[in-house]
């Protein structure tokens, strides 16, 4: 079976709703990005990747519109993509992405539930929250590193880390963008100062003009 779609997805196209088509048409490990609170745009931009695969697997083209206010259109190969990093929003800001999806011999659906329950169990689904909030870094593992220096369920004032998994900052309702600032390096300074790890941040901040900025983990 060498079946293949060609998906066209603007930019704020809910990554979910992608997930969805990739179980309903038996797409080849598509599904394994199920979870991420993302859109299309985002996932591109970031590099989503989870269970062994990167959004980054699944594209042909990308159109962006450049700093030049220019629209632009690139092949898979044209473009550098790594471990949650793109070239984006280096190049522009990403418009719209055409992905090449295959079928899948075998019935994806008994892995896709899997990797639905180890979700729903290991993860704060139901909180607002934008995913891992650091990588990994090379031979460990964010979680693991931050759940040993205490910080698995550490709240401070209207944010704190999942007491399922330490590496999802969680907005337990009205946080603001100084506590997330605040916790993150409260996690930062932890970390380094017991294992000499300088963690990096998976999830972008990006400050307004405002006193707080953005509340970036949801209203």
């Amino acid at each position: 079976m060498n079946e293949k779609f060609l998906v066209e997805a603007f930019a704020g196209t809910p990554l979910k709703d992608l997930i969805r088509f990739s179980v309903k048409e038996n797409i080849r490990n598509f599904y394994k990005l199920l979870g991420f609170p993302a859109s299309v745009g985002g996932a591109v931009s970031m590099n989503a990747g989870a269970f062994g695969v990167e959004i980054s697997d699944f594209l042909k083209e990308v159109y962006f519109v450049d700093w030049e206010g220019k629209l632009q259109k690139a092949k898979r190969d044209e473009l550098s993509f790594s471990y949650r990093k793109s070239p984006f929003p280096e190049l522009g800001i990403v418009y719209k992405v055409v992905f090449e999806l295959g079928k899948s011999e075998e019935n994806i659906l008994p892995k896709y539930e899997k990797i639905r329950r180890i979700r729903k169990e290991k993860q704060p689904i139901n909180f607002p929250t934008s995913g891992s909030t650091f990588k990994n870094p090379k031979g460990n593992f964010a979680g693991k590193l931050l759940e040993e220096v205490s910080l698995k369920g550490f709240r401070l004032k209207n944010v704190g880390f999942s007491e399922k998994h330490a590496n999802f900052l969680v907005n337990y309702g009205g946080g603001t963008f100084s506590e997330v600032v605040d916790l993150i390096n409260i996690a930062k300074e932890r970390v380094y100062e017991n294992f000499g790890i300088v963690l990096e941040e998976e999830v972008k901040l990006i400050e307004s003009s405002g006193s707080d900025g953005w509340k970036v983990l949801g209203a």
